[in-house]
């Protein structure tokens, strides 16, 4: 019997774990042929989570061998384009940010997904420092000197700054 995924983003759970999934797969090729850079604008419990997470397991190289469980029962399986399976995945995921040492906790996030992408690709990259710009660099630098293909999805871009606001409006008007 499906499960219905209340609160659920993780789109591999969701579709290994038996439950409920409404497929969006057919707008991937569509987002191929938009400009470089897409920002989603949706309100909150729209979806955007989970189709970040969608995207994060279409593309991420590392879930090439899984492909085909993971994304059983949907449209993109019989039509996946040449650009699956194809890009290391820089993700971010803002939705833990504390408003209350929001620049320290920012700062913390960063460096902890940025050692995690090159833990998880293995990335013969030692970082000079734990300043997130200048390891940004590094990656960065090293993703165009060996011509890797690099996708970044930033989820909950906008969640700490509502909360600061939100919560506390001096707090937000004073950093």
């Amino acid at each position: 019997m499906k499960k219905i995924p209340y609160g659920l983003s993780e789109f591999k759970e969701i579709k290994l774990d038996n439950f409920y999934y409404i497929d969006k797969t057919e707008y991937i090729p569509m987002l191929e042929n938009l400009p470089r850079y897409l920002f989603f604008i949706r309100p909150r419990r729209f979806g955007k989570s989970l189709f970040l997470s969608m995207l994060h397991y279409y593309y991420d190289e590392k879930y090439k061998e899984q492909f085909n469980d993971i994304f059983q029962d949907t449209w993109v399986l019989d039509n996946r384009t040449d650009e699956a399976s194809g890009y290391k995945i820089l993700r971010f995921d803002f939705s833990a940010i504390d408003i209350y040492d929001a620049e320290q906790s920012f700062r913390y996030d960063l460096q902890l997904t940025l050692r995690s992408f090159v833990d998880r690709y293995k990335l013969d990259i030692t970082f000079g420092n734990s300043n997130p710009a200048s390891m940004f660099k590094e990656i960065f630098t090293y993703v165009l000197k060996h011509n890797l293909d690099l996708y970044i999805l930033i989820d909950e871009y906008d969640n700490f700054a509502n909360r600061l606001f939100l919560n506390n409006r001096e707090d937000y008007l004073n950093i």
